[in-house]
């Protein structure tokens, strides 16, 4: 009985939610400026400054198995530490970035940073509490920043006003150092991290794909690319669509979709824990489903905001559980393996979704593609639905008898 009250808030995920907050800070003041940095200051053409960003996702992708293969067979803080380094050294780059080459280095440098530190943060936070709590630790653990994010963009923008790009990239970096000392004090099982050491020593294994891409989860990495075209489909056009047809509910629209991730992610982890990732994840497709749906046929600025909050359950309410869906298809030391891979899907997602959205916008207009971005979440539904089987090692097993 004891074990199934057995809390999640312990010192370790305490100092993961202050390193994640400090990161999100980090990253913050880094990018809001980014694209007027890049464009207006720099003087790059928008193609340019694209093709950039997409080098950037791709490098994203790239480090994500390779990050998700240190983090389950070295020492995980050690490899935080040595992320968290890289995207300091990104921020400073950023800082001294007067020209075109140097904002390129500083844009590849933050890409090798952000795909490793994207992967190792949950895959940290998975270790950090019992494998029954996860979800809803994950879930509270991104709400955090997001709440903090309130007032940070305000700080941002004042500072870069008053004091110049350079300054709040100095900053960021700052902020990123802090959370590699809070890092520095995680403390972890010594003797799990020993056994992942001495596997490694004992045996000069070959490489296997498993070791880097966790293909169990593939259900769970395809419904997130599917997700990733509705996401892009809302954010990319819907203040065009809006200003095409006259309605001006957008920043009304914001505010209130915003208002509500302060909220969802953490409910989504929530009712994970309680009913499970799989039942959890359909829920948030048909939401998603059902927010699209009335971008695709409707106009209607009541509906608009009641989309508003019903696609920010379903984007919201995914995010923990997604990655706790990734994590139940493998063993526990394979968890930043498995975490790597779902964000994988992500920045595939991110590559190729705005490419086929524009297409489908320019051929079929902003309400037939909605329609093709519903179809999408229907289809991330159906791939949950029928292909997604949770890894039932005795881990999983114990963890769902103490969520009972």
């Amino acid at each position: 009985m004891g074990k199934n009250k057995e809390s999640f808030v312990n010192k370790n995920y305490i100092l993961m939610i202050i390193i994640n907050t400090l990161y999100t800070a980090a990253m913050g003041f880094a990018t809001t400026h980014l694209t007027v940095h890049g464009t207006t200051e720099l003087g790059m053409s928008m193609t340019l400054f694209g093709t950039i960003a997409s080098a950037y996702s791709v490098l994203c992708l790239v480090m994500r198995p390779i990050s998700g293969n240190l983090v389950s067979r070295m020492n995980p803080k050690l490899i935080m530490i040595v992320s968290l380094g890289v995207a300091t050294l990104s921020y400073l780059a950023f800082a001294i970035s007067g020209n075109i080459p140097l904002f390129i280095m500083a844009r590849i440098i933050q890409g090798i940073g952000f795909g490793m530190v994207g992967t190792c943060l949950p895959a940290l936070v998975a270790k950090s509490v019992p494998r029954a709590r996860y979800s809803q630790a994950l879930g509270i653990y991104m709400t955090i920043p997001m709440i903090t994010g309130i007032i940070t963009p305000t700080i941002i923008v004042a500072a870069k006003d008053a004091l110049g790009y350079s300054f709040v990239c100095v900053i960021a970096a700052i902020c990123a150092v802090v959370a590699i000392v809070c890092t520095m004090l995680l403390k972890f099982d010594k003797v799990k991290e020993n056994e992942n050491t001495e596997s490694i020593k004992k045996e000069k294994k070959k490489f296997k794909l498993k070791e880097a891409i966790a293909i169990e989860a593939w259900p769970v990495v395809l419904a997130n690319i599917f997700c990733g075209i509705c996401f892009t489909a809302i954010m990319m056009n819907l203040l065009v669509f809006d200003e095409k047809i006259g309605l001006g509910v957008f920043a009304v629209w914001m505010s209130l979709y915003n208002g509500c991730n302060m909220f969802t992610r953490a409910l989504g982890g929530i009712v994970a824990d309680k009913i499970g990732s799989k039942k959890t994840l359909l829920i948030c497709m048909l939401c998603l489903a059902a927010g699209l749906a009335i971008f695709a046929f409707t106009e209607s600025y009541v509906l608009w905001l009641a989309a508003a909050v019903i696609y920010a359950l379903g984007h919201g309410g995914f995010q923990a559980p997604m990655i706790s869906a990734c994590v139940s298809c493998v063993e526990q030391d394979r968890a930043g393996v498995a975490t790597g891979t779902m964000y994988m899907g992500a920045d595939f997602g991110a590559i190729i979704a705005g490419t086929i959205v524009g297409i489908l916008v320019d051929n079929l207009g902003y309400h037939n593609m909605y329609a093709v971005a519903m179809g999408c979440a229907v289809a991330a539904f159906v791939v949950l639905l029928a292909f997604f089987h949770p890894k039932e090692t005795e881990e999983n097993m114990e963890s769902v008898k103490e969520a009972v």
